[in-house]
């Protein structure tokens, strides 16, 4: 599309499209002190998730309530873990929520990390794009997928400690939650709020996997926003004085060299990238939530695929 076309964007809102853009803006406010792992800050993100998950329609995955040694609700929903080579850090805790489909021993793991840098000095690091954004999909997709019947069972996993090495996202499969053999894809969310230049959501994977172009292709026929296939090969940063491989950049990557098939969704870095300066001011909300729409359609016609 022609970038005019990328930037003309619905502005009518449903409830829920209203909800995603008020959960975005609680877990990127400032009194979430960025959300780094082992904080307060963490900690009450990782409340929110719970509670929003809960009401979103998801259960606990029974693997984790049975090892709770503490009954109290909420911590059926966590996976603690140790980051391994990180032994002056806090333990680590993942989120996880479980929606059930017609085949309830595959599944298909959609991936968003929920920690960032926290606080420097006075400088409270929000983290809006990086990654509440892929944090609030989580619940509205959730909602929406658990109002019809899907082939597979899906995880909806909110990670700890991805800006620390992919530590969380490790952590969940390393731990054997769920066979890798069973996880018959991951869908990450990582960046999807700020359209930056180029006004543009990537899926990242077909190029490793070609056997998912022909499923892209047809969402992309039927996107609210530009939709395209990328950020395969590594590429400069946003101000070219490094170089991003975007294959590795964020949790898909622990999928993917346990070849677990993987899709990354996202968009390119941009100015404000790892900078006090990625605030809910920043992003655009016709372009968030087509772009979480998209994600939807995106679960949606890879679970039909993956359970022909």
């Amino acid at each position: 599309m022609a970038e005019e076309q990328c930037r003309a964007l619905n502005q009518q809102y449903t409830p829920q499209q209203v909800q995603l853009w008020q959960d975005l803006s609680y877990l990127s406010d400032p009194d979430m002190q960025g959300r780094k792992g082992g904080t307060e800050g963490a900690r009450l993100a990782r409340d929110y998730i719970v509670k929003r998950f809960a009401q979103s329609g998801l259960q606990p995955l029974a693997q984790l309530a049975s090892q709770q040694d503490n009954q109290e609700a909420d911590f059926a929903w966590h996976h603690y873990f140790s980051p391994t080579s990180m032994s002056s850090v806090k333990k680590g805790v993942n989120v996880v929520g479980y929606l059930p489909g017609e085949t309830q021993n595959q599944f298909i793991v959609i991936t968003a990390h929920y920690d960032h840098l926290g606080k420097k000095g006075r400088h409270v690091f929000s983290g809006a794009n990086d990654n509440a954004s892929g944090v609030a999909a989580l619940f509205y997709l959730a909602h929406k997928l658990g109002k019809r019947d899907t082939a597979l069972s899906i995880i909806f996993l909110a990670t700890d400690y991805e800006e620390a090495g992919l530590k969380g996202a490790a952590a969940f499969l390393e731990d054997n939650l769920i066979a890798p053999e069973n996880i018959k894809l991951n869908i990450n969310l990582d960046m999807i709020a700020q359209p930056g230049r180029y006004w543009t959501l990537y899926a990242s994977g077909t190029h490793q996997q070609p056997q998912f172009k022909p499923v892209i292709e047809q969402v992309i026929t039927s996107s609210p926003v530009c939709f395209e296939m990328g950020l395969d090969k590594p590429s400069r940063s946003y101000d070219r004085k490094t170089r991003i491989d975007w294959r590795k950049a964020s949790d898909h990557w622990e999928f993917a060299r346990r070849d677990i098939p993987w899709l990354y969704l996202g968009v390119k870095d941009y100015k404000y990238y790892h900078t006090p300066r990625d605030t809910i001011d920043k992003l655009s909300r016709p372009f968030y939530i087509g772009v979480v729409d998209t994600a939807l359609n995106t679960v949606i016609a890879m679970d039909h695929f993956l359970s022909r």
